[in-house]
């Protein structure tokens, strides 16, 4: 190899082992490494939570048996909620709404809209009721299985069947995997399973209105 070529070849060599630093030196800042890995990083995230949107499967546990249903949650940290059902075909389009005051419910079988009160299982459904929760009674974290992290709550109020509650989230991201509604005695009564989850989106204010005169 003359001269020429062996200088083009120790540049050549010299611009690559700059871009393999530079690549490494990318990958360390903007790599996958864990933000949400203890019970602060956890409870920073729940903080900072202004919105979200998830598709849930929930399920009523009962002394009658179990009953599932897959729902699209949209809510703000304002108190507004829209809760549809999806599944399954029989209750698909049933839709309650909060403006943060008022709750009304639709059923398109029947049309039309019905005022609707308040309820504790309702509220629990809400991932927001979980964190108030969390902050009010002294909950409890500990890391789970399989990359994930727990925290624990109880609940007030007299409601059997809400007494207390487990979130699970993923180790790392804090994403929402499920949330667990236990009774008085310790046993599931609410039992959700988070299928997809969206962070602090954008929601339309129109989407939590309600028309109808109370």
């Amino acid at each position: 190899m003359n001269g020429k070529k062996w200088k083009n070849h120790l540049q050549i060599c010299l611009i690559g082992c700059m871009i393999g630093i530079l690549l490494m030196l990318t990958g360390c800042k903007t790599g996958t490494t864990a933000k949400v890995v203890d019970e602060e990083s956890a409870l920073a995230m729940l903080e900072a939570l202004q919105s979200y949107e998830a598709q849930v499967d929930i399920v009523f546990h009962s002394n009658k048996g179990e009953n599932t249903y897959r729902v699209n949650q949209r809510a703000k940290i304002s108190g507004q909620y829209r809760m549809e059902i999806l599944e399954p075909e029989s209750f698909a389009g049933v839709l309650t709404i909060s403006d943060g005051e008022r709750v009304v419910q639709t059923d398109p079988t029947i049309g039309g809209e019905i005022e609707a009160k308040q309820t504790p299982v309702r509220d629990a459904l809400l991932l927001y009721t979980f964190v108030e929760a969390y902050q009010s009674n002294e909950g409890s974290f500990s890391e789970g299985e399989g990359d994930t992290l727990v925290l624990q709550a109880s609940y007030s109020g007299e409601h059997k069947k809400i007494a207390s509650a487990q979130l699970t989230l993923a180790k790392g991201t804090g994403t929402p995997l499920s949330l667990e509604i236990l009774d008085t005695e310790g046993k599931p009564s609410i039992h959700m399973s988070y299928q997809t989850f969206q962070m602090n989106p954008t929601l339309a204010d129109e989407d939590f209105a309600i028309t109808s005169q109370p």
